[in-house]
This record gives C-alpha cells, structure tokens and sequence, in this order.
C-alpha cells in the first residue's frame, strides 16, 4: 500500500512539473513584447497620418482599416505574450504600464516623423520588415532576440550591454522602403 502511495504521489509531481523559462527565452520574450507594442503603435502610427486628411479616397480608406487592422491584430497578440510573462516570469506588467508603453512610443514616433507626419518615411525605414514579419511569424523574431542575446553573451571584446543600441533595421535585410503616406489627396 505504502508502494502504491508512492508511486502516485511520484506520478502526480511528475506530471505536475512546470516548464521554467531559460534567462535567454525571458529576454527573448520581453524584447519581443516590445516589438508587438512598438508594431502596434507603428500601424497606428500609419493610420492616423492618412486618416488626417479629408475626403479619403477608396484606397486611403482600405489603406487605413489594413493599418488598423495590423494595429489591433498585434495588439491581441500582445496581451496573450503579456499574459503569458506575467504568469511564467517575475514581470508584473498592468494594463497602464502598456498604455504609457504606447503613449511614449507614439511620442517618440511623432518626434521622428513630425507633428504634421512629414517624415514618416523615416519610421518605414525603421519598423516596415520589422514590423509585417513580426505580424507574419512572432516566432522568427523570438529566435531573433535569442541570437541578439546569446551574441552578447560571447561577445566580451565588445562588452555589448544594451542591445537597444544595436540597429535592427540592417539586422533583418531587405532594401529600404520609402512609404511616405503623407501627401493625400
């Protein structure tokens, strides 16, 4: 009996065991929580610029509810990928922390591209690879961060820290995109 007992407590933690995230899958996770809400913001970003005209033509307004719809799309994703650190790491991420998240990130895309959207170009350059293939495979750029973390890791003659540094937008590849979307007639 005291076998039996055993053997279904032993099965019982067995099977109750969790999976633990590695320091190099937290990193990689939050980098790219990051990348969904800078996404989000960037289509966004998109939307608003064209929306400011008056009188949009049929394929400004597609143009608007495909950025829209990005927008929304990466920001569910978001939430789950929240969700998620939240009950698997030590994060305690609110709901307000991503809404100062966007907030600043918009500021700052406003600082780049300009009140009146004129520079937007700048921001296509930056985030429009990054951006549509995050939306297209999340788990590309989940491997992504894991390299951007294990290359600092070994790279000691360089003491990379802080990855922010690093420009992405020669990382991904692709030729640059000039889509400025601010002349609208």
């Amino acid at each position: 009996m005291k076998k039996l007992f055993l053997y279904v407590v032993l099965g019982l933690l067995w099977c109750n065991q969790s999976f633990a995230l590695t320091e190099v899958d937290k990193y990689a996770y939050k980098k790219v929580y990051d990348d969904y809400y800078t996404c989000t913001v960037y289509f966004k970003f998109l939307s608003r610029g064209v929306e400011r005209a008056d009188n949009l033509s049929d394929k400004q307004k597609n143009f608007v509810n495909t950025m829209k719809f990005k927008s929304n799309a990466l920001d569910m994703d978001g939430r789950e990928l929240v969700e998620f650190l939240n009950k698997e790491t030590d994060s305690n991420i609110t709901n307000e922390d991503i809404q100062k998240k966007v907030e600043n990130i918009y500021v700052s895309f406003l600082d780049i591209a300009g009140r009146d959207y004129s520079k937007t170009g700048l921001l296509n350059d930056k985030y429009i690879i990054i951006c549509n293939d995050l939306l297209d495979n999340s788990d590309s750029r989940f491997e992504y961060w894991k390299q951007v973390y294990n290359s600092r890791e070994t790279d000691d003659a360089s003491n990379v820290t802080d990855t922010s540094l690093i420009d992405t937008s020669d990382l991904v590849g692709g030729e640059p995109v000039d889509l400025c979307f601010t002349d609208v007639e």
